[in-house]
C-alpha cells in the first residue's frame, strides 16, 4: 500500500510504499501512480492534489522573462560555465514580472521559488 507523511501544513515529505507504513503516515488508498508524483502532493479538501508550479521562464534570444510571480517568489542565476552565482532577487510585490538579459553565450540555470507549497522551477538556457 501507498503512504505518505505530511508536514504541518499539509505538503507530502515523504511518501513510499509498504505493507506496514510508519507510525503517523497517511495511507493512500486507490492510488496507482509514481513515488514521485506522489511526493509531489500538497493535502487539500479535496484529498491529495498536485502541488502548483513556480511560475516559468519564457526565453527569446538573450532575454528570459519571468511573468505572474507571487509576492515573495525568489529566483536565481547561475552560470553554469564559469560556475559562479549570477544574482538572486526576491518578488517584493505580488503578479510581478522580470526580464533578466544574458547577452553573454553560455550556459546558465534559473531557479525560480514560489512561495510553499509551490514546486520549485529549474531551467537551463543556453544563450
Amino acid at each position: 500500500m501507498y503512504f505518505v507523511q505530511l508536514d504541518q501544513y499539509g505538503i507530502v515529505v515523504s511518501a513510499g510504499r509498504s505493507a506496514l507504513p510508519p507510525v503517523g503516515a497517511v495511507v493512500v488508498h486507490g492510488y496507482s501512480g509514481s513515488l514521485t508524483e506522489l511526493s509531489r502532493k500538497v493535502n487539500s479538501a479535496h484529498g491529495l492534489v498536485d502541488r502548483p508550479l513556480s511560475p516559468q521562464v519564457q526565453s527569446s534570444g538573450h532575454e528570459h522573462t519571468i511573468s505572474n510571480m507571487p509576492l515573495g517568489t525568489t529566483v536565481s542565476v547561475f552560470d553554469s560555465d564559469g560556475g559562479m552565482d549570477l544574482g538572486l532577487f526576491t518578488a517584493d510585490v505580488d503578479d510581478m514580472t522580470e526580464v533578466i538579459s544574458l547577452p553573454d553565450p553560455g550556459n546558465y540555470q534559473i531557479t525560480i521559488t514560489a512561495p510553499s507549497p509551490a514546486l520549485q522551477t529549474v531551467v537551463s538556457v543556453r544563450t
